[in-house]
Protein backbone atom coordinates (compact mmCIF):
# COMPACT_ATOMS: atom_id res chain seq x y z
CA UNK A 1 0.00 0.00 0.00
CA UNK A 2 0.99 3.37 -0.79
CA UNK A 3 -0.86 6.32 0.66
CA UNK A 4 -1.04 9.81 1.40
CA UNK A 5 0.49 10.29 -1.69
CA UNK A 6 0.72 14.17 -2.86
CA UNK A 7 3.41 13.92 -5.79
CA UNK A 8 1.72 11.70 -8.59
CA UNK A 9 5.22 10.67 -10.29
CA UNK A 10 6.66 9.70 -6.93
CA UNK A 11 3.03 7.29 -6.47
CA UNK A 12 3.48 5.81 -10.01
CA UNK A 13 7.53 5.23 -9.19
CA UNK A 14 6.10 3.45 -5.73
CA UNK A 15 3.69 1.87 -7.73
CA UNK A 16 5.96 0.16 -10.19
CA UNK A 17 8.50 -1.02 -7.31
CA UNK A 18 5.91 -2.41 -5.63
CA UNK A 19 4.64 -4.12 -8.79
CA UNK A 20 7.93 -5.32 -9.80
CA UNK A 21 8.54 -7.21 -6.05
CA UNK A 22 5.90 -9.93 -7.28
CA UNK A 23 2.31 -10.81 -7.23
CA UNK A 24 1.32 -9.05 -4.55
CA UNK A 25 -1.32 -6.75 -4.53
CA UNK A 26 -0.71 -2.78 -5.11
CA UNK A 27 -2.90 -0.60 -3.84
CA UNK A 28 -2.44 3.43 -3.97
CA UNK A 29 -3.88 6.66 -3.04
CA UNK A 30 -3.59 9.92 -3.33
CA UNK A 31 -4.10 12.81 -1.08
CA UNK A 32 -6.70 15.80 -2.53
CA UNK A 33 -7.18 19.59 -1.72
CA UNK A 34 -10.87 20.21 -0.92
CA UNK A 35 -13.76 21.14 -3.61
CA UNK A 36 -12.08 24.90 -3.51
CA UNK A 37 -9.29 23.29 -5.04
CA UNK A 38 -11.37 21.53 -7.84
CA UNK A 39 -10.31 18.54 -5.87
CA UNK A 40 -6.49 17.98 -7.08
CA UNK A 41 -3.10 16.71 -5.55
CA UNK A 42 -0.58 19.69 -4.09
CA UNK A 43 1.04 18.84 -7.73
CA UNK A 44 -2.08 20.18 -9.40
CA UNK A 45 -3.42 16.64 -10.17
CA UNK A 46 -7.04 15.59 -11.35
CA UNK A 47 -8.68 12.57 -9.39
CA UNK A 48 -9.32 11.22 -13.00
CA UNK A 49 -5.39 11.58 -14.05
CA UNK A 50 -4.23 10.36 -10.78
CA UNK A 51 -6.31 7.20 -11.40
CA UNK A 52 -5.14 6.62 -14.78
CA UNK A 53 -1.38 6.77 -13.96
CA UNK A 54 -1.62 4.90 -11.34
CA UNK A 55 -3.93 2.33 -12.92
CA UNK A 56 -1.60 2.14 -15.72
CA UNK A 57 1.52 1.70 -13.70
CA UNK A 58 0.31 -1.73 -12.16
CA UNK A 59 -1.58 -0.13 -9.05
CA UNK A 60 -4.94 -3.39 -8.04
CA UNK A 61 -6.44 -0.67 -6.14
CA UNK A 62 -6.67 3.22 -6.42
CA UNK A 63 -8.55 6.02 -4.54
CA UNK A 64 -7.96 8.80 -1.74
CA UNK A 65 -7.07 8.83 1.56
CA UNK A 66 -6.69 11.95 4.18
CA UNK A 67 -6.88 15.21 3.31
CA UNK A 68 -10.88 15.65 4.37
CA UNK A 69 -13.99 13.84 5.33
CA UNK A 70 -16.34 11.15 3.79
CA UNK A 71 -18.32 13.60 1.73
CA UNK A 72 -15.13 14.88 -0.03
CA UNK A 73 -13.73 11.50 -0.20
CA UNK A 74 -16.69 10.34 -2.07
CA UNK A 75 -16.40 12.79 -4.70
CA UNK A 76 -13.39 12.52 -5.91
CA UNK A 77 -13.88 8.62 -6.06
CA UNK A 78 -17.13 9.58 -8.20
CA UNK A 79 -14.84 10.96 -10.39
CA UNK A 80 -12.53 8.46 -10.64
CA UNK A 81 -15.24 5.95 -11.01
CA UNK A 82 -16.38 8.28 -14.11
CA UNK A 83 -13.38 8.56 -15.97
CA UNK A 84 -12.09 4.80 -14.88
CA UNK A 85 -15.71 2.47 -14.74
CA UNK A 86 -13.71 -0.86 -13.88
CA UNK A 87 -11.36 0.30 -11.49
CA UNK A 88 -11.06 -1.00 -7.89
CA UNK A 89 -11.25 1.81 -5.52
CA UNK A 90 -10.29 2.46 -1.91
CA UNK A 91 -11.19 5.66 0.42
CA UNK A 92 -9.39 6.03 3.90
CA UNK A 93 -10.76 9.72 4.65
CA UNK A 94 -10.04 11.59 8.07
CA UNK A 95 -12.95 12.05 10.79
CA UNK A 96 -13.51 15.11 8.56
CA UNK A 97 -11.10 18.25 8.93
CA UNK A 98 -9.44 19.10 12.10
CA UNK A 99 -10.31 22.30 13.97
CA UNK A 100 -7.76 23.88 17.24
CA UNK A 101 -9.16 24.52 20.38
CA UNK A 102 -7.39 25.17 23.71
CA UNK A 103 -4.14 24.27 21.66
CA UNK A 104 -5.66 20.77 20.69
CA UNK A 105 -6.22 19.85 17.46
CA UNK A 106 -9.66 17.95 17.44
CA UNK A 107 -11.55 16.21 14.66
CA UNK A 108 -15.24 16.29 15.38
CA UNK A 109 -16.84 13.98 13.20
CA UNK A 110 -17.89 11.01 15.65
CA UNK A 111 -18.33 7.00 14.76
CA UNK A 112 -21.91 7.77 13.65
CA UNK A 113 -21.17 10.42 10.76
CA UNK A 114 -18.29 8.34 9.96
CA UNK A 115 -20.61 5.03 9.42
CA UNK A 116 -22.73 7.04 7.05
CA UNK A 117 -19.72 8.73 5.01
CA UNK A 118 -18.31 5.60 4.72
CA UNK A 119 -22.09 3.77 3.53
CA UNK A 120 -22.13 6.33 1.06
CA UNK A 121 -18.40 5.75 -0.54
CA UNK A 122 -19.32 1.48 -0.22
CA UNK A 123 -22.93 2.55 -2.07
CA UNK A 124 -20.25 4.13 -4.42
CA UNK A 125 -18.13 0.99 -5.21
CA UNK A 126 -15.33 1.56 -3.03
CA UNK A 127 -14.13 -1.77 -2.27
CA UNK A 128 -11.27 -0.88 0.60
CA UNK A 129 -12.65 1.42 3.50
CA UNK A 130 -10.76 2.64 6.50
CA UNK A 131 -9.71 5.74 8.05
CA UNK A 132 -6.99 8.29 8.51
CA UNK A 133 -6.37 10.71 10.26
CA UNK A 134 -8.95 11.35 13.85
CA UNK A 135 -10.16 8.34 13.12
CA UNK A 136 -10.23 5.72 16.51
CA UNK A 137 -10.68 1.88 16.88
CA UNK A 138 -14.45 3.62 17.49
CA UNK A 139 -15.25 4.49 13.81
CA UNK A 140 -13.43 1.85 12.29
CA UNK A 141 -15.65 -0.68 14.74
CA UNK A 142 -18.62 1.24 13.79
CA UNK A 143 -18.19 1.49 10.35
CA UNK A 144 -17.36 -2.63 10.38
CA UNK A 145 -19.94 -3.54 12.23
CA UNK A 146 -22.92 -1.16 9.41
CA UNK A 147 -21.12 -3.01 6.73
CA UNK A 148 -21.64 -6.47 7.87
CA UNK A 149 -25.16 -5.72 9.10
Amino acid sequence: VSETNIDLDEAVLAVSVARSAGDIPVLASMTFQGADKDYRTFMGNTPEQAAGRLLQAGADVVGVNCGFGGADALAVVKRMRSAHPGALLMAKPNAGLPVVRDGQELYLTGPDDFVREGLALRGSGVIVLGGCCGTTPAHLAALARAIRG
